[in-house]
């Protein structure tokens, strides 16, 4: 087999290695090392099982292929972690994250109470997706629910008891799937969609009715595998959402510039490397120009964010990104826009306090008394923060979804807790 000696490269300094680390650690010769970096000659089985040992990748990783190998779920406990880490604690650095960019249209300050359906379902199994389902410039109140892939939307934000007709309930998706919903197409109204990690597929209605077959009133397209997080965005600035990936254990984007199945000979399919295997994807238009950067947080004592101006891999020259550290352990990254300029703050969640710190400027911390730094009150430990907008004034408001009791709670005027019962709005569904 082939080796993709720029893979190796990477991997050992998303590591944090060195040649001669990498030499010391495998038993290699540092010579040996810098020949098959430089692609001088080809390591036979054992120098490769001790390369692939020391990055902690499959050996199969390392042959130079454009599609990476498929990663089955029982093929390690690893990639379970990852699904544990990325998917289901709980949402948060999934698709949350991509909310960002689909909810930049941004609320009105006000705290929203949303009750669960009453259904014969536990509130634990609502999934909060909140967005523009019929294109009139105002996020509409949703839920997702897995178990039986029903979305319940309610086109004017009414209480589910006055309801009427004013709510679309479809089904579409499955156990399993991940809710991504957006605009795929184009038309300024977001479409109920859902990636499937079991297939790696897409399936993005085109009504918002319930799936159908016949019909064929959606589109299912091919991108990513199981282990993968799918990250959507608009990353060329054209207005329209495409699908992509972060593949962890590789710090590996991908991204389907025209919404198109994979494909080896796609020239619309871009792979961009960008971060490592214990990173928190972030992605945002943080400089305003209109496109999705590609971004990751690095949690630690100092969480670390790095943000792709570009979206260049990290390995490019004259590559432009920044560096801003912001947040500590067991922080929650939560990228807002809370003065409606187009720009996403750099921003953290501390569960422990339910504390948002907001940097106003995208500027490292620099200490409690940084004027450029903004700390507001808002949720308590066990909730999802969730910056979210339901009327469209281009501000987001900082909130969080409470699963134990199915309600979000949205604050006005981005006021802490104790200012909550002075102007707020509730609404039951």
């Amino acid at each position: 087999m082939t080796i993709h000696a720029e893979k190796i490269k990477q991997l050992r300094e998303l590591k944090g290695l060195s040649q001669e680390k990498l030499s010391e650690q495998s038993g290699l010769s540092l010579r040996t090392v810098q020949r098959i970096e430089n692609q001088e000659t080809v390591p036979r089985g054992d120098s490769m099982k001790r390369i692939a040992e020391v990055l902690g990748v499959p050996m199969n990783q390392l042959r130079n292929t454009h599609d990476e190998p498929e990663i089955k779920p029982s093929a390690s406990g690893r990639v379970k972690s990852l699904l544990t880490k990325y998917f289901y604690v709980p949402l948060i650095a999934a698709f949350v994250p991509f909310f960002l960019f689909f909810f930049k249209k941004n609320t009105l300050a006000k705290e929203l109470l949303i009750c669960s359906l009453a259904l014969p379902l536990s509130v634990n199994a609502n999934v909060p997706v909140p967005a523009d389902y019929d294109g009139d410039g105002i996020e509409e109140v949703a839920i997702w629910r897995p178990e039986n892939g029903y979305w319940y939307i309610s086109t004017a934000n009414k209480p589910w008891n006055s309801k009427g007709d004013e709510c679309i309930i479809s089904q579409f998706g499955t156990k399993g799937d991940i809710p991504v919903p957006g605009d795929y197409n184009g038309d300024g109204k977001d479409e109920m969609a859902v990636w499937r990690p079991s297939e790696g597929v897409w399936y993005i209605s085109l009504d918002n009715q319930s799936f159908n077959s016949d019909a064929q009133n959606y589109r299912a397209i091919h991108l990513g595998q199981w282990g993968d997080i799918p990250v959507p965005g608009d990353y060329d600035g054209d207005g329209q959402i495409e699908i992509a990936v972060w593949r962890p254990y590789l710090g590996n984007w991908i991204i389907s510039m025209d919404n198109h199945p994979f494909s080896e000979d796609d020239n619309t399919i871009e792979t961009i490397q960008w971060g490592g295997e214990k990173d928190i994807p972030v992605p945002g238009d943080y400089n305003g120009d209109g496109k999705t950067n590609i971004a990751t947080y690095r949690p630690g004592s100092i969480g670390s964010w790095y943000i792709s101006l570009d979206n260049s891999s990290s390995s490019a020259e004259n590559k432009e990104f920044w560096t801003i550290q912001w947040g500590t352990n067991n922080d929650i990254p939560r990228p807002i826009d809370t003065n409606g300029d187009g720009k996403l703050e750099v921003a953290i969640w501390r569960p422990s306090t339910g504390e948002w710190h907001i940097s106003l400027n995208n500027e490292s911390y620099t200490g409690d008394e940084d004027k450029n730094r903004k700390v507001i009150q808002w949720g308590a430990n066990g909730d999802l923060p969730l910056p979210i907008d339901f009327d469209g004034d281009k501000k987001q408001e900082v909130s969080v979804y409470r699963p134990s009791v199915g309600h979000f709670y949205v604050s006005e005027k981005n006021k802490s807790w104790t200012n909550r019962l002075k102007s707020s709005v509730d609404i039951q569904w």
